[in-house]
C-alpha cells in the first residue's frame, strides 16, 4: 500500500478530489505560455503523420529529449508548485490531424510508471487549442483508479470492456491551457478530429521525487511472462511507439532495454469486465461533475 501520509498535491481540496475521483483541475497556463508551447512544438513536430500522433512516434531520441526537457521546465516553472515533491519522468505531445476519422483513441489506461504498491503516478494533459466533441475532447471514467491493480506497459495491459468503458466516460471541454491531472490508472480516451484543424495538447507524466521509474514488458510469445525494468529519463528518449494499433497490447514498439536492472516475474493477464465497471459506476465510481458532463459516445 501507498505511504498514507505522502500527499501528491499542495492543496488540501485536491488530495481529497484525486482520492475519490482520480483527477483534478488545476490551475489554467497564461495565455503567454500556451503560446511559447504551440510555437515550441511547431518547431519539433513531424507534420507527415495521419490519424492520431505521439511524440513517441518521433525517430530522433535527442528530438524527444528536447522536447521531455523544454516540457518539465514548463512544470517546473508553472505547474510544479501544485505537487508535493515531484518530478517529470515523460513529456510529449499528443496531436490529432485535423478532420481525420482515424485519429480516435480507444477506452485504455496508460502506463505503470512507478511500482503502484508503494507510490502514484499521475499524468497532466493540457491542450493548446480549445477542445470539444468536434475535435476530440479527452474523456475519463472517474473512480476508475480504484479498479483491481494491474501490470501496464510494453505488450502487457488488461483486456478492457470497451463498450461499457464508453457509456461511463466523462468528457472535459477544456480552453486551451487547462490542465487536468489523472491518475495514471484510470481509463481514458477521445474522439475523432473532426473540426478541420489540428488538435494538440502536450502530456506531462509525473512521480514522486523518491520513486524509481520503471517500465514493464511482456513476452507476446509467453503471455504469463513479464519483465520490470529500474528506468530513467533516457529509457523514453530512446522509445520508438508503434500508433498503428493504439491501445492493443500487442502493438509493435522499438524498446532499448539494454544496461537496466531487470526483474522477471509470473503474470496473469487481467480482464477489466463489464461487471467491474457497472460496479464502479454503481459504488459512486462518477462524480456530480461527471454526470453534467457531455459525452461524445452516444
Amino acid at each position: 500500500m501507498p505511504d498514507p501520509n505522502r500527499r501528491i498535491f499542495t492543496d488540501d481540496e485536491h488530495e481529497r478530489q484525486f482520492a475519490r475521483d482520480g483527477y483534478v483541475q488545476l490551475r489554467p497556463l497564461a495565455a503567454h505560455v500556451v503560446a511559447r508551447i504551440g510555437d515550441f512544438f511547431l518547431s519539433h513536430s513531424d507534420p507527415g503523420f495521419s490519424g492520431f500522433h505521439h511524440s513517441l512516434q518521433l525517430e530522433s531520441p535527442g528530438l524527444k529529449a528536447e522536447i521531455h526537457r523544454f516540457l518539465a521546465q514548463v512544470f517546473e516553472e508553472h505547474l510544479g508548485d501544485a505537487f508535493d515533491r515531484h518530478r517529470v519522468i515523460s513529456g510529449t505531445f499528443v496531436t490529432k490531424k485535423d478532420a481525420d476519422p482515424g485519429s480516435v483513441v480507444h477506452p485504455h489506461q496508460d502506463w505503470s510508471f512507478v511500482d503502484e504498491a508503494k507510490y502514484r503516478s499521475l499524468n497532466l494533459w493540457s491542450p493548446l487549442c480549445d477542445t470539444d466533441a468536434k475535435n476530440g475532447a479527452l474523456g475519463l471514467v472517474p473512480g476508475s483508479h480504484r479498479l483491481p491493480p494491474n501490470c501496464r506497459g510494453t505488450n502487457i495491459g488488461p483486456h478492457l470492456a470497451v463498450a461499457q468503458a464508453l457509456k461511463q466516460l466523462t468528457f472535459f471541454n477544456m480552453q486551451a491551457g487547462d490542465v487536468l491531472a489523472y491518475d495514471h490508472r484510470v481509463i481514458h480516451a477521445s474522439g475523432a478530429n473532426r473540426s478541420g484543424r489540428i488538435r494538440t495538447a502536450m502530456s506531462i507524466s509525473v512521480i514522486p521525487v523518491e520513486a524509481t521509474p520503471i517500465h514493464y514488458l511482456g513476452d507476446k510469445q509467453t503471455p504469463g511472462r513479464v519483465v520490470v525494468l529500474d528506468v530513467d529519463d533516457a529509457f523514453f528518449h530512446n522509445y520508438r511507439m508503434d500508433m498503428t494499433t493504439y491501445g492493443d497490447p500487442s502493438s509493435n514498439q522499438s524498446v532499448a532495454s539494454a544496461g537496466y536492472r531487470r526483474r522477471e516475474f509470473e503474470h496473469t493477464p487481467m480482464a477489466i469486465t463489464k461487471d467491474m465497471l457497472e460496479r464502479l459506476q454503481n459504488s459512486g465510481g462518477r462524480s456530480m461533475l461527471g454526470r453534467l458532463k457531455d459525452r461524445l459516445f452516444t
